[in-house]
């Protein structure tokens, strides 16, 4: 327990924390993976390295490795997901993020590949979100991308009778042979 203990505070030190995952299986516990989590100087989470360990060897393998970037203002700008095969880190998704004066998330961008013959990567749905003046979500709107056209997916609309006072709120889907939007969930406070 004084060397687990005595690693961690070494770890924390260096701005970097190791924790380990376990599963319950036959009335005993199992080693599955080791989270290795890398803080820049703002305490923000820059990288993580996923391990997995393998149950016939007891060696730990390269699973994922997720990377963060931040804005000046310390807001996550984009986060990056590799995935580990053939004894090297390849691009598996990323999200990006813009927000409004108010810190408010205002755009989601998912990719959900990277083209490796053009070196980008393939856009696969966006999600926008509108606030009131009380900086309360009223509308978020995704789109998938295909084949160079935004369709619609989802939106919620919700209403405020006040600062945090949901009054109603209304989720859609779209149908695309319509072309209107579906409502399939409404929440009401009364």
């Amino acid at each position: 327990m004084i060397i687990c203990m005595y690693l961690f505070v070494c770890m924390f030190r260096w701005n970097i924390l190791s924790n380990y995952h376990y599963f319950w299986k036959n009335n005993g516990l199992i080693l599955m993976e080791r989270v290795t989590s890398v803080y820049n100087s703002n305490n923000l989470l820059q990288e993580q390295i996923i391990e997995q360990r393998d149950a016939s060897s007891n060696i730990f393998g390269y699973y994922e490795k997720l990377n963060f970037d931040y804005y000046a203002n310390n807001l996550l700008k984009e986060y990056t997901v590799y995935s580990y095969s053939n004894n090297h880190w390849k691009y598996y998704f990323k999200f990006y993020f813009e927000y409004d004066a108010n810190n408010n998330l205002i755009l989601s961008r998912y990719y959900n590949d990277y083209d490796n013959n053009s070196n980008q990567w393939l856009l696969y749905s966006e999600t926008t979100f509108d606030y009131n003046i009380w900086n309360n979500q009223i509308l978020t709107i995704r789109k998938n991308y295909s084949n160079g056209e935004w369709i619609n997916n989802y939106k919620s609309e919700s209403a405020y009778l006040g600062p945090n006072k949901l009054e109603i709120s209304t989720d859609y889907n779209w149908n695309s042979s319509q072309s209107i939007w579906i409502p399939i969930y409404r929440t009401k406070n009364i």
